[in-house]
């Protein structure tokens, strides 16, 4: 190529280079300005679905008013007696018709005018269906209002029966709703025949707060006008003086312990206070209590011990080496059927020296992961749950790991001993 030649291409060249490189200058505000606005489309629709989810459970967790439908709890006798609670906004006095039948006609009352109303029947029949409504008779009028019924123990030993068994209620304010779907299979049980539940503790999110409480009653209203809650005192209920958790589950006076126990036909009950599994929560007044409760109840074919806090686990909380020295020596010497417990987040059933250790906490807190899973353990999952028994004292007991639509994810058998 001559070089005048050359130089007109060189020319051409750098006069095009020039020419795309202001075109580039021209266009790169408008570049930039396409890309911020979809950086912005992006963005958004990432965000759009979390922003919806949490209007949703803000919306979802909601409680306008105090006004609570019944709960129920045994006190005393299973056989003979039973607590009956409701909560009102307005200052009333608390009064329950209640009877054998639809109709009921019997009154019962408590004439202090509180927002809380407990109102405790006895001399019931044993194994007898009851059926209540609450209210107040401020007016003189009768009262109106959904009838209700629940069913008292049997005063024997013999007659076969459903319980049920949750724990872990609680829900954080941005909770993925877990107990609203566990209730509606609690509530299916109680349609059933179940005949009351066991709560393995953390009940509410917050026990000093208020809103956790109403927003653990607006769901559990789908089972509690049914069936007896017995409950055990979580870390997340035990807030000091326990106040809110006291004035729920009608313990009749501040210093009133929060450990108890319970016969129903051929199954011991024991439910002890230990939300933390910290060596202050294993007080002399208990663990006597415990040793006299389960001697005593030697002869009962089935005995269920329940309290929060495990003593062995794979999930978060793992092996606490202070609930397993106080307890591992109660269990064994009393041959305990079955232990209950919470805590962790997920499902578990362990056998450990012969007793087996059940972990159900999937009533509705955000589920935790499973981290190890020990040699004791038999089965583990961590998914939404609850626990149904089913007693039958002639041939022994059996268990079954449920989800909120029914279905059943493990099983065990116990002989009656």
């Amino acid at each position: 190529m001559d070089p005048e030649s050359k130089n007109k291409t060189q020319s051409m060249d750098t006069s095009t280079r020039w020419g795309l490189i202001a075109t580039l200058r021209k266009k790169k505000p408008v570049t930039i300005a396409k890309s911020i606005i979809l950086n912005m489309v992006l963005s958004f629709s990432l965000f759009l679905p979390v922003f919806i989810f949490v209007k949703a459970r803000s919306e979802e967790r909601v409680v306008l008013s105090n006004d609570k439908c019944p709960w129920l709890k045994f006190y005393d006798n299973p056989s003979t007696t039973m607590v009956i609670s409701w909560e009102t906004d307005a200052s009333t006095n608390s009064y329950v018709e209640y009877g054998m039948t639809p109709s009921l006609g019997t009154p019962a009352a408590n004439a202090s005018s509180v927002g809380v109303h407990h109102v405790y029947l006895s001399g019931l029949q044993p194994n007898t269906t009851y059926y209540y409504r609450v209210g107040n008779n401020d007016s003189g009028a009768p009262m109106t209002g959904n009838t209700f019924s629940f069913t008292t123990a049997p005063a024997t030993a013999d007659v076969p029966f459903v319980f049920l068994a949750v724990s872990d209620t609680q829900e954080a304010a941005l909770g993925i709703n877990h107990h609203p779907l566990v209730a509606q299979g609690l509530a299916r049980d109680a349609a059933a025949g179940a005949r009351f539940i066991l709560h393995g503790g953390d009940v509410a999110e917050d026990g000093a707060d208020q809103d956790s409480w109403n927003y653990y009653f607006k769901h559990a209203a789908m089972y509690s006008p049914w069936l007896p809650l017995m409950t055990a005192i979580g870390n997340h209920d035990d807030k000091p003086g326990q106040p809110l958790y006291r004035k729920y589950f009608a313990f009749r006076n501040g210093g009133e312990n929060l450990f108890y126990s319970f016969n129903y036909s051929a199954v011991h009950v024991l439910v002890l206070d230990i939300p933390r599994g910290s060596v202050g929560d294993f007080t002399t007044s208990m663990m006597d209590f415990a040793k006299a409760d389960l001697n005593a109840s030697v002869a009962m074919p089935f005995k269920v011990v329940i309290f929060h806090c495990p003593a062995i686990s794979s999930g978060f909380f793992g092996i606490n080496q202070v609930v397993l020295d106080n307890m591992r020596p109660v269990l064994d010497q009393y041959n305990v059927t079955l232990v209950i417990t919470g805590h962790d987040h997920h499902y578990e059933r362990l056998v450990l020296d012969g007793t087996t250790h059940l972990v159900i906490g999937g009533g509705g807190g955000t589920l935790d992961p499973c981290h190890e899973v020990l040699a004791e353990t038999r089965a583990v999952a961590s998914l939404p749950h609850y626990a149904r028994f089913r007693v039958d004292p002639a041939a022994g007991m059996t268990f079954e790991a449920v989800t909120p639509d029914g279905a059943v994810f493990d099983t065990a058998y116990f002989p009656a001993t």
